[in-house]
């Protein structure tokens, strides 16, 4: 949800940010990559709507299916080298993705936005 209510905003899209660095100036074809890795490192992380899909879901399934599977073995430590791997593994595939497939419909989430926070205030309530 709040990838959603974000995403009414182009303040929150870094592809939006790089689609108006690109019509201000002239930048290196590998600037995306860099904008991905600013935006997703474990200090910088923030509210991005690329990053939902492209990160932070992704990353919270690896690690509830991880543990989902070894706590029904028994299993009660984490293998945290296992799980990097993983993340690790889903960082590439983020990487790969252009932002422009991992862009959400400004538009649609602009129409959808009054629902999606009553949505938001019936969780508060």
């Amino acid at each position: 949800m709040l990838r959603d209510i974000l995403a009414a905003s182009d303040d929150y899209s870094l592809y939006a940010s790089l689609k108006e660095l690109q019509q201000k100036h002239e930048t290196n074809p590998n600037f995306e990559y860099t904008l991905k890795g600013n935006a997703e490192n474990s200090y910088c992380r923030s509210y991005i709507t690329e990053l939902f899909d492209g990160v932070y879901l992704p990353e919270y399934d690896i690690c509830t299916a991880y543990w989902q599977d070894n706590f029904k073995n028994g299993v009660r430590e984490v293998d945290r080298t296992a799980v990097e791997k993983a993340i690790l593994q889903h960082k590439d595939e983020f990487y790969a993705k252009p932002l422009q497939e991992l862009a959400i419909d400004a538009n649609a989430a602009k129409a959808a936005l009054a629902d999606n926070l009553r949505k938001l205030a019936n969780v508060a309530l």
